[in-house]
């Protein structure tokens, strides 16, 4: 007689091996668990690292001009400069306004840099009478102020008098501040060493002879002598009234500046001044372009400004930003990039990009006698 399991005895037999096999399989399941798990983490990192680092390199796409204009009009500025002739007369100082020297209004144009309240522009704008071009011209100027007030002023006036009785006086003077052939720096008396000889602090003596020769009765011995001041206690200098900038599409909205930085090296004609109200864009360091040798001539290249200052740049519905193209014309000397941007008056100071819409330079000028030749500054000397 054979024997025989029971159902119940097969049953048990069977799941003791169901569990061993069950057991068998938890326990490579939870290793291939854990690599699956790396092999996720692993392959996003892949994905996330080379996804990041295949982004297109937008500098290296030339945008379009109207993308130009529209990304950097609200960056650019009409600047306003005023100044006068500042007197200081023994120890009193103030500003005299008279058709020789009248106040006077100058524009440029600027571009928001780095934040939203600096802006960059030319030293000669903020500082006309120091410019190579028109240094002599302001010198000669004041000079000829000088000698002019010396031979007006007397000692008799009072200090708080001192500017209402120069200007009410003017055509009085007895120095022309007219061109060559009057008197002045130009000519005649004016030509005085130091201007020392030209004016007198005070009446010439007569000789005894000469007052021998004066009857009582002579009119001209009864006028009383003038003392005058002396020119060595009068000092002449160009000063800044007020810097104000106007935002592209405002009207007649100024807002008042100060003096950040003026460049004191001869090449670097830039400037920066803080504005009291904040640009909603302005040129970013990354925007900046800081290797020159990637300029080269053909490029193009695009200018916002205010040529004409503010007489061309009002409108009916508020001040607009020109922009202009051209291509560079020459390489860069390491200072300054040549252009054949159309440039005048007022758009000192104006923004240049490139294709690419990078700040390459700063126009700061040109060539009189040739149009469309015009020259910026490098922009990599915008941080300095």
């Amino acid at each position: 007689m054979h024997d025989q399991q029971t159902p119940i005895a097969e049953n048990s037999l069977q799941l003791e091996d169901n569990a061993e096999n069950t057991k068998k399989r938890n326990k490579f399941k939870i290793p291939l668990l854990i690599a699956g798990l790396v092999s996720i983490i692993i392959v996003g990192i892949v994905v996330f690292y080379t996804f990041f680092n295949n982004v297109p390199d937008t500098s290296n796409i030339a945008l379009k001009d109207s993308e130009i204009y529209e990304k950097y009009n609200n960056a650019t500025v009409l600047v306003r400069h005023e100044f006068g002739c500042n007197v200081i007369i023994n120890g009193t100082t103030f500003f005299v306004n008279v058709p020789d020297v009248p106040l006077t209004t100058i524009y440029g144009t600027g571009v928001f840099i780095e934040n939203n309240t600096t802006v960059i522009t030319n030293r000669h704008v903020l500082l006309p009478w120091d410019s190579e071009s028109q240094k002599e011209s302001f010198a000669k100027t004041m000079r000829n102020v000088r000698m002019k007030i010396a031979s007006i002023l007397t000692t008799d006036i009072e200090s708080k008098d001192y500017q209402s009785f120069i200007e009410s006086n003017w055509d009085k003077g007895r120095i022309s501040m007219g061109g060559e052939g009057e008197e002045g720096e130009d000519g005649g008396e004016g030509d005085a060493e130091d201007g020392e000889e030209f004016v007198e602090s005070s009446p010439q003596k007569t000789s005894d002879s000469l007052e021998s020769t004066i009857s009582d009765n002579d009119i001209a011995a009864s006028i009383a002598n003038k003392n005058y001041v002396s020119i060595d206690n009068i000092e002449v200098v160009m000063e800044t009234i007020k810097i104000s900038i106007a935002f592209h599409n405002s009207n007649d909205e100024w807002h008042n500046c100060s003096v950040l930085s003026i460049s004191e090296e001869a090449n670097i004609d830039l400037a920066k001044i803080v504005s009291e109200k904040s640009a909603t864009v302005f040129v970013s360091y990354d925007d900046i372009e800081q290797d020159d040798k990637s300029i080269v001539p053909g490029q193009k290249v695009f200018m916002l400004g205010f040529p004409l200052g503010e007489e061309f740049a009002k409108t009916d519905t508020g001040y607009k930003v020109q922009f202009y193209k051209g291509e560079v014309s020459r390489e860069s000397d390491n200072f300054k990039i040549q252009y054949s941007i159309p440039s005048t008056g007022g758009a000192s100071g104006a923004p240049v990009f490139n294709e690419f819409g990078k700040l390459i330079a700063i126009n700061f000028g040109g060539i009189e006698k040739m149009e469309n030749y015009n020259f910026g500054i490098l922009a990599k000397y915008i941080s300095l």
